[in-house]
């Protein structure tokens, strides 16, 4: 008999992927792992971020390389940014 799997956790390929309702906020997300014990510990840790923002308005430190980073990442596929996103 098998294990089961944590409601919110969707294999695509390889890899695990967020899908799932936290409060009020759906959250749809790559894990980036393809072991599904470490799918489930992001899935937590990030439903524990979510909680804390929502409930006490936590929300967690992040520095503008991270932000900037992210920026690139989700809009490189924009010709807005040049060639200039590929030396990044």
């Amino acid at each position: 008999m098998g294990r089961k799997k944590v409601p919110g956790l969707l294999r695509r390929g390889n890899v695990w992927h967020v899908d799932k309702v936290v409060g009020e906020r759906r959250i749809c997300q790559s894990t980036g792992s393809t072991r599904l014990e470490d799918a489930e510990a992001i899935l937590a840790k990030i439903m524990e971020e979510t909680r804390l923002a929502q409930q006490f308005g936590i929300r967690p430190v992040r520095t503008f390389e991270q932000a900037a980073a992210k920026f690139v990442l989700e809009n490189q596929h924009k010709r807005s940014l040049g060639d200039d996103v590929s030396r990044l």
